[in-house]
């Protein structure tokens, strides 16, 4: 009972400091919304894709490996073999900023559409240079896969 009383005693003289942590940059959604609009800028015909694209190409930034192979449909079941192809719940939160911004809108197609907005956000980030890297791999990409194709690797 004596070291119940004790341990009281000491719990009122805890204290926390607030430490200022560095956030991942793949975590910002300010990251993931230019990421996003980029896509569709550069990938997407009509500046327009599915949400199932959109995270696919969302996977193949995170998971891109500069080894020169070409990915497309052909390969694509082989590639996702030993990489699970899941729905990332940040790119989720980095859309939604996206629609409440105006940067995207959603059309009656369910296809997520670059808005003009969205369009000068694209040009003012290739004008600076910004994302270069992800840039030079969004136009390496060939040949995205369509969505019925996604679905299907993703049922299988």
């Amino acid at each position: 009972m004596k070291d119940d009383a004790a341990f009281w005693e000491s719990a009122k003289t805890f204290s926390f400091v607030s430490r200022k942590m560095p956030v991942d940059i793949s975590l910002r959604p300010l990251f993931r919304i230019s990421l996003l609009c980029l896509s569709l800028f550069l990938c997407c015909r009509n500046q327009q894709g599915s949400f199932l694209r959109l995270q696919f190409l969302n996977w193949l930034i995170k998971n891109r490996k500069d080894d020169g192979k070409e990915l497309d449909a052909s390969n694509l079941k082989a590639v996702l073999k030993n990489n699970f192809l899941h729905l990332d719940p940040f790119f989720n939160i980095a859309l939604q900023f996206a629609i409440g911004d105006k940067l995207v809108a959603v059309e009656t197609t369910k296809k997520i559409q670059l808005t003009e907005k969205g369009q000068a956000l694209c040009k003012f980030i290739l004008q600076n240079q910004l994302f270069a890297d992800e840039t030079t791999y969004l136009l390496s990409l060939k040949k995205i896969p369509d969505t019925a194709i996604l679905r299907k690797i993703q049922e299988d």
